[in-house]
């Protein structure tokens, strides 16, 4: 991720696709930069601000979307779930001693925003939340911030 993510002339943006497990929705979460620092960082994670959508401006979102969602099925949520993980060390779960495995830049397995913990509820632990809502599916998506997709050809039939 350090290289992927570490070149002065490609910055990257994140978009987080999650699925909400109560009702199916999608919620979109974009960064401006996502950048996992060098090791003698601890691989640090340093996320830009939150980039919002058409939801708020009608800019810069349609070209997150695939073909399983819609944009009358996404939403967008202004909290930022992550913050606490800016500038944080990476840690392995046997450094936090999580009983599933995973790591992610927080101190505790079942924080908010861990994106990378075991997906199931059980017991105490509610399962991966945001927002305070259960959620079913995650997707972490990173490219170059100045990517603009080619336009799609119609299809003939």
């Amino acid at each position: 991720m350090y290289r992927l993510t570490n070149r002065p002339q490609c910055p990257n943006e994140l978009l987080l696709r999650l699925r909400a497990a109560t009702n199916g929705q999608i919620i979109l979460v974009r960064y401006s930069q996502f950048v996992v620092c060098e090791r003698l960082l601890d691989y640090r994670l340093n996320i830009g601000n939150i980039v919002f959508g058409n939801g708020f401006n009608g800019k810069n979102y349609g070209t997150w979307y695939d073909s399983q969602a819609s944009k009358s099925d996404c939403f967008i949520l202004v909290a930022n779930d992550l913050a606490d993980s800016q500038m944080c060390p990476f840690q392995t779960s046997s450094e936090k001693k999580c009983e599933e495995g995973g790591g992610w830049w927080r101190k505790h397995c079942q924080q908010k925003g861990v994106l990378t913990a075991m997906n199931k509820a059980q017991g105490a632990y509610p399962g991966l939340v945001w927002n305070g809502q259960r959620l079913s599916a995650v997707q972490m998506l990173i490219r170059p911030r100045g990517y603009i997709p080619p336009q799609k050809k119609p299809t003939k039939f």
